[in-house]
């Protein structure tokens, strides 16, 4: 698409938003919610392990962040990957900093490759589990986990981390709202088809921040807004150049009276 479509848009006036967000929220309660996905429960950890060991814990939900996201893989086949580093002791040895026992050795070397390098990153902020508790609010916390595992290693992650920590128990989850969308580029497409943000471009957690923002902003009634807005743009074709533009009256940049 011509770079041109994507500059200097502005969200549209908050009465459009409400319409979009009634008629969303209308058809979203119509339907069968999808599984939300993965969570921290699927990869062995819970509220008694971070206590235990929080700084382990930490390091091993980064690492499942890592590779639900970066393998493109079907989950189950993430959560095998996930298994096979840990029983061969793997994740213990990365994040203790000793050499791992590799015999036998793991079969998935790009798994092995995204473990190590979270394990380097993680090195670099030992007392992350600290100041997460410190944090007293999702933000506080988002900037410390950005500071940690961002700086052009993670990004949507953060935020499937973001619901992962809050139900273990470290975030809270009173204002946790606007960090519960994973914002990945199929979300920014709707959110700035929809009006709701500027562009679908975000350079860094801070951009991404205010599209996860944008998708509660959207469907706020449901704890993963990501999932309604896929299910939504699947469901009315959403798309550049939409072919159903011309006879759907949904607020949005293709359409011709409101400049698409």
């Amino acid at each position: 698409m011509p770079p041109v479509r994507f500059a200097g848009h502005a969200t549209f006036p908050e009465d459009v938003l409400d319409v979009t967000v009634e008629r969303l929220g209308g058809w979203w309660a119509e339907q069968q919610a999808p599984d939300p996905g993965p969570g921290p429960a699927d990869f062995g950890l819970d509220r008694e392990r971070y206590a235990e060991d929080p700084g382990g814990t930490l390091y091993r939900l980064a690492v499942a962040a890592a590779l639900l996201f970066r393998l493109g893989r079907p989950p189950a086949d993430t959560r095998r990957a996930f298994d096979e580093l840990d029983r061969c002791g793997v994740l213990d040895a990365l994040h203790d900093g000793s050499v791992p026992d590799l015999s036998p050795a793991p079969t998935d070397a790009q798994a092995l490759m995204l473990a190590s390098l979270v394990a380097r990153r993680l090195a670099e902020a030992p007392d992350l589990s600290l100041d997460l508790e410190r944090a007293d609010a999702a933000p506080a916390a988002f900037e410390v986990l950005g500071g940690a595992l961002g700086r052009g290693l993670f990004g949507v992650e953060l935020f499937w981390m973001m619901a992962g920590l809050a139900t273990l128990g470290v975030v809270p989850k009173r204002d946790l709202e606007g960090y519960r969308a994973v914002p990945d580029r199929g979300v920014r497409d709707t959110l700035f088809r929809l009006g709701a943000l500027p562009t679908p471009y975000a350079a860094d957690p801070a951009e991404l921040a205010t599209a996860a923002a944008a998708a509660h902003r959207l469907a706020p009634g449901d704890a993963h807004p990501d999932r309604a807005l896929r299910a939504f743009a699947a469901a009315a074709g959403c798309a550049y150049r939409c072919p159903h533009r011309r006879r759907c009256d949904l607020p949005c940049r293709e359409r011709a009276d409101l400049g698409g």
